[in-house]
């Protein structure tokens, strides 16, 4: 039989916890976002979150934030939330969905849900401007029990090597069947939002 300890039954082999400032300094977390935390690869959330082609959602990683849809064909894509040409926000909603383009509130340029620029009337006359070389900057997207995770990292290492000890290990409790029931999200005092249920 299975014997649970009390924390105060396990011992710590002379280990400490860490000084306190480990945990609230904000250089050493920026340090440990740039280092660890996007260049591994993140949960953003549900596949159920975007059915049908067009719906979409928002996720901030550290600074950085992305865009994730599902395109016309069906997949899911990511991208960083930025237009390419004057670099504003794309999308300042959560999520919704999309009628057939992302469209950027400034100057309206137009992008394909696969990310292919479209259309930009602001540079039509503008001598050698060729849509093909301004798609938006694609986030690497892995999927894995209904799961989506997004990765910030240049070249990722394949989730399917990082996440080996997983896969098969939870095909038992159905995940992919998993629905979300609820959402909850906190604010917190220095205005960072987390969230439970995505």
């Amino acid at each position: 039989m299975t014997r649970f300890l009390k924390a105060a039954e396990i011992g710590t082999g002379g280990a400490m916890t860490l000084p306190g400032r480990y945990y609230t300094d904000p250089d050493l977390f920026r340090q440990e976002t740039e280092r660890i935390f996007l260049r591994e690869w993140i949960c953003a959330g549900r596949e159920e979150r975007i059915p049908e082609p067009g719906d979409y959602f928002v996720r901030n990683l550290g600074t950085e934030s992305v865009l994730v849809v599902r395109d016309t064909a069906g997949e899911i894509r990511a991208f960083h939330n930025v237009c390419r040409h004057r670099g504003a926000r794309l999308c300042t909603e959560e999520g919704g969905r999309f009628s057939r383009h992302i469209r950027c509130p400034y100057h309206a340029w137009a992008y394909a849900l696969d990310g292919c620029l479209v259309g930009a009337a602001s540079m039509k006359d503008a001598p050698g401007f060729d849509l093909a070389d301004y798609p938006l900057l694609p986030v690497s997207v892995a999927r894995w029990e209904g799961f989506l995770f997004l990765s910030l990292s240049d070249s990722p290492e394949p989730f399917e090597q990082t996440h080996a000890p997983l896969i098969g290990r939870f095909a038992r409790y159905r995940m992919p069947t998993l629905q979300m029931a609820r959402r909850i999200v906190y604010d917190l005092i220095d205005d960072t939002r987390f969230c439970f249920g995505e």
